[in-house]
């Protein structure tokens, strides 16, 4: 019974027939360092560029790696319309961080990284190492984007908690000045009444002394006029003497 091929949401890269394990086999990367350059096999080379699928099926571990047959002319055709559908489908962003188009593209990435390798595995490689240095500076990218967005959201909450705060302090401010604004009026009509009654008290005494300093003008004449009559009549009777 042949294992059944796990197949992923993008699978632009093209896998060979899966196989059954029987021991763990070694990791890739690290075989490659230790062996001979001319003891190197495409396959481990490829192995290292993407690494094999491994999955369960039939209750036996199978593998599946990058096949090793060349691309023609139409799979490359076929690879450009298989991206530009797939990015219909699922209607990715154009602009910004795309989990899903990001994805779509390192696939499609991949599977030219395999077709080159197979041609010349020296530009395989590097095609891989600035994959992976791509992909390093996308990580740094998106973390940086992550933290951005926390930094921006603690600032937000920041500012909707003081924004609260500065509400709450407006309208205090504003009872206190409606309070304000009532105790001036009424201090204004306090005022205003104190003036009237202090007006009226001041003319009041301004009467009152007028009529006074009549009086007494009165008073001043009517003795002055005692006094000439007494000064006539004590000369004529110093005359008739």
């Amino acid at each position: 019974m042949e294992p059944r091929v796990l197949k992923s949401n993008v699978n632009f890269v093209k896998y060979g027939p899966p196989y059954m394990l029987t021991d763990e086999e070694p990791d890739n990367q690290q075989l490659l360092k230790k062996k001979d350059p001319d003891q190197v096999c495409l396959q481990d080379i490829l192995n290292c560029i993407v690494p094999p699928k491994r999955f369960n099926s039939g209750g036996y571990d199978c593998i599946q790696q990058l096949s090793t047959e060349p691309a023609c002319r139409n799979d490359i055709d076929m690879l450009l319309s298989d991206l530009d559908a797939r990015l219909g489908q699922l209607r990715v962003r154009k602009t910004g961080f795309c989990p899903a188009r990001s994805q779509i593209y390192e696939e499609a990435f991949n599977e030219l990284i395999r077709q080159i390798t197979i041609q010349s595995a020296e530009q395989g490689l590097l095609l891989m190492r600035i994959r992976n240095e791509a992909r390093m500076t996308m990580k740094a990218y998106q973390t940086l984007y992550e933290n951005s967005n926390a930094v921006a959201v603690k600032t937000i909450e920041q500012a909707k908690r003081s924004k609260g705060n500065l509400e709450a302090q407006i309208e205090e401010v504003t009872e206190e000045l409606l309070i304000l604004e009532e105790e001036l009026v009424t201090a204004q009509h306090r005022y205003k009444m104190v003036d009237k009654r202090s007006n009226e008290i001041m003319y009041a005494i301004t009467v009152t002394q007028e009529n006074d300093l009549g009086y007494i003008d009165n008073g001043i004449k009517q003795i002055k006029v005692i006094i000439n009559i007494l000064a006539s009549l004590i000369a004529k009777g110093k005359e008739t003497e």
